[in-house]
This record gives C-alpha cells, structure tokens and sequence, in this order.
C-alpha cells in the first residue's frame, strides 16, 4: 500500500516538474535523476524505520538492554571493516564505514545540487522579459486546435517573441556597432543589447551541470573514502573477470564494531562485536547505479552543451530559417536574399533563433515553422522605411 502510494506522488511530481523551456537533457538532470535520489532516500529512510540497520553479534552474558545497546552504539559510531583473512586485529588494516548513516543526507545535498542549475535557469530566463516556458506551452498546444483558434494562438506567439525581439534593439549606427554585433554572433560579446541573453544564461546552466556531475563525483570520493570514481570501472572489471559482481570493502555487510562501558565500580571494560550491515545492500546498489548515471550524465551534458554553442554560434542560421521560409512558400530565392540576411543578423538574432528552436523541441516543426513564417511576416509589414527598403534593426 505505502509502495502503490510512493509510486503515485513521485508520478504525479515527475508530471507536475515538467517544463518547455529546456531539451531532454536538462529533463534528465533536474526531473529524472531527483526522482531517483528521492526514491532512494525514501527507500533508505523506511529501511532505517522499519528495520534494524544493523544487527550485532553479542556475548552470551548480555542481556535484551545490553543487546539494544549495542545496536545502537554500534549504529551511532563508525564500524570498520576487516578481512576474514587477517587473523590479528591489532594489526590489520582497518577500513572506517563512515557514511551509513549519512546516506539520506547525502542523497538530500544531491538532489538539492541537481536543482541549483535548473532554478538559476528559470529565475534569470524570467528576468530576461520574456516567458519562454508559456510560450513553447502555448505552442505545444496549438498542435491539436482547429485552424482559426490555431492562427489566433500563432498570432499571440509570435507577438510575444517580436515584443522581446524589439525591445532590446541598439539602433546605434557605425562601424562599431557593426563590429560588435559581428563578434556578438559568434558568441564574443553577451548580453541583451547584444541579442544574446538567452543564450548566454543558458549555456551557462548547461556548465552548471555539467560541473555538477564532476563535483558529485568528487565528493562522494572524499565521503565515502574509498577509490569511489573507479567504482563502477571495478565492478565491471569483477563481472568480466569472474561472471559476477562480489561483495566490495566499500559497502562492506559484515564489520566490526569497538565500544566501551563503564561499570558501576568506575572500571571501563572494552568490547569489540562482529555487526551485519543490512542497510549497506542497499547503499552498494543505490551508488553503484549514481556511479554510472553520474558519468552517463556528465557525458550527455558535455555533448548537449557543445551541440548548442556549434547550433547558435556556428551553423547556418540564414540556411536554418530560409528551410522554414520555403516550407510554407514565402522565400523568394532570387529577391529574399538582402532580406533574409537582415532578418536573421539584426532582427532574430542568437536569442530568436534559440526561442525557435526551443519549440521546436518542445512542440513540433510545423508550428515552429508557423511561427517563422509569422514573424518574417510581421518583419516585411512593420519594419520599412517610406522608400520600401528594410530597417536595420
């Protein structure tokens, strides 16, 4: 029942964080992975709950208290970790299990990470003046309208994206400006003025990410103590080698644990008890798989990140939205060329483009190409001098 109930709020959560503002990646990092660090700190919780996280074997002399005790001394301080194979204690390397009870705390700080990239997305994105997440929802709703309520929701869009186009324009003129917007193109220069907010806010939440994986890996080396960013190397390397992953000194099951008790007649007396570790069953699998997904993830955002810098600032653009020109009939090969040049440099932009491509992933390619159309449109028909030619703007 708890489980079916579990189930149903981290579904209805995973519905409820969905946003249209980002592509698939970002999905994993923020919607995805949380959901996972959530569910495995629950898991760990209710386990710590429910069931006894670790379970001491005791002298016969104990009583039920001193057994009690002893889980829960045994709970509160470190165990370690030493092989069957050593016969002397006094001399045997010792492996401290420092993070067992940690664990839900440090799934906590992790989810917490993975947020931090997502919410600076969405509050600078917000201050930039245009409410990208409602107008690639708008789009994504548009798909199944009927064509008058379809070409009103157009219009509506498209009005939007002019409005922010426009109102950061430099109607300076001269050799300068153009210098500048120049190199603003190849993503030298940032800022709104520039054409580029956008874009630079969320390349920047892309290496947020990005470091964000490397970080985490980094730090659960330093907690756990162990080797831990050639964990999941090992482990492959055990099931080639033998057909199977084995218990590892890491996630230990079996440890021992040093306590002292002071008796009535003020003599301390000195125990040392051989724990099981239950709980670590589940700490082996839970980092194991954040091992894997951690370097998957880092991966997919490295490739993601370097995808959008070639796409805003090295593709074809002009190529890029006279395809969505020609879709819908609109591009006059041997007249729009001048036209299309001044369109995309001075009035798209870097951040026009990234709001194009923006529903084109979270919508569809027609009614980005639809938007495109709209706006080319609205260029020809707002933006001309008296004689005919074209703003610069």
């Amino acid at each position: 029942m708890i489980s079916h109930e579990l189930v149903r709020v981290f579904a209805h959560f995973f519905h409820m964080s969905k946003t249209f503002d980002e592509d698939i990646i970002d999905s994993y990092n923020h919607r995805i992975t949380t959901i996972f660090l959530l569910m495995c700190m629950t898991l760990v919780i209710l386990y710590d709950y429910f069931e006894e996280a670790v379970v001491c074997w005791t002298p016969s002399q104990f009583s039920d208290s001193w057994v009690q005790y002893t889980r829960k001394i045994c709970w509160v301080s470190n165990n370690y970790f030493v092989s069957m194979s050593d016969q002397d204690l006094s001399s045997a390397v010792r492996s401290e299990v420092v993070y067992y009870q940690w664990t839900p705390i440090i799934l906590t700080i992790q989810t917490v990470l993975f947020c931090l990239p997502f919410i600076f997305w969405k509050e600078f994105s917000r201050s930039s003046g245009i409410d990208l997440n409602g107008i690639a929802k708008s789009a994504k709703d548009l798909e199944y309208e009927s064509s008058d309520r379809r070409t009103r929701g157009i219009r509506s869009v498209t009005k939007h994206i002019d409005r922010y186009l426009t109102h950061y324009k430099d109607f300076r003129t001269g050799w300068c400006q153009t210098l500048t917007a120049e190199l603003a193109s190849f993503g030298c220069f940032f800022g709104k003025r520039h054409g580029n907010h956008l874009v630079a806010i969320y390349l920047l939440s892309k290496l947020m990410y990005i470091g964000n994986a490397c970080l985490q890996l980094y730090l659960l080396n330093v907690f756990l103590g162990t080797d831990y960013y050639v964990y999941g190397v090992e482990a492959l390397r055990d099931v080639a080698n033998n057909g199977t992953y084995r218990e590892c000194s890491r996630f230990p099951r079996v440890g021992l644990c040093d306590f002292e008790i002071r008796t009535l007649s003020n003599n301390i007396e000195h125990y040392t008890v051989q724990c099981t570790m239950p709980i670590n069953i589940f700490n082996e699998k839970i980092f194991l798989i954040l091992w894997f997904w951690l370097t998957t993830i880092g991966l997919l955002n490295l490739a993601s990140t370097i995808s959008w810098m070639w796409t805003m600032f090295a593709s074809d653009q002009r190529s890029y939205f006279k395809d969505h020109l020609l879709v819908l009939d609109l591009y006059d090969r041997s007249k729009d060329k001048k036209k299309l040049h001044s369109f995309v440099t001075h009035y798209i932009r870097q951040d026009g483009h990234f709001v194009i491509r923006m529903l084109e992933l979270n919508s569809s390619d027609m009614v980005a190409t639809e938007v495109v159309g709209a706006l080319w449109n609205r260029y020809n028909k707002h933006y001309k001098r008296e004689d005919n030619s074209l703003y610069e703007v």
